[in-house]
């Protein structure tokens, strides 16, 4: 694999940590269409190895930014090393809601959405035109 980094922003202490040099596997997944992408990757434990669930993580490849995600599951492993799930915001909209919309533009109920989930988003076109009436009933 070519060089990497991997940096942990600890949400509670504003604190960024490199985990680079103690990273001994990683996995990085993503597909085109319907779900997250996923990063992996099992650490030895360290004293600069204390991070959560919920921080954010930055998987860099080649020096070029590749996975920005968060924390989902963290768990000791046989050897002792900690092993780390982490997927991006997409994965926030994998959860099931409801929602009624009424006067809305396609961008205001992107917007919206993104709002209700704290999700980060760039800019997004508005079409203009108004939708009368959507009914989204616990879906994701």
């Amino acid at each position: 694999m070519s060089e990497y980094s991997l940096v942990a922003a600890s949400r509670n202490e504003k604190r960024i940590r490199d985990l680079t040099r103690l990273v001994r596997k990683v996995s990085w997944a993503t597909q085109r269409q319907g779900a997250p992408g996923r990063l992996e990757f099992d650490l030895l434990k360290g004293e600069n190895a204390s991070f959560a669930e919920g921080d954010q993580v930055l998987f860099s490849l080649g020096g070029k930014p590749c996975f920005q995600g968060y924390i989902f599951a963290k768990k000791k492993t046989e050897k002792g090393e900690i092993h780390t799930l982490c997927y991006d915001q997409l994965r926030y909209l994998r959860a099931r809601q409801s929602y009624v919309f009424s006067g809305y533009t396609l961008a205001a109920v992107v917007k919206k959405i993104a709002a209700d989930f704290g999700l980060k988003t760039g800019a997004i076109a508005d079409s203009k035109y108004v939708i009368p009436s959507l009914l989204v009933d616990d879906q994701t």
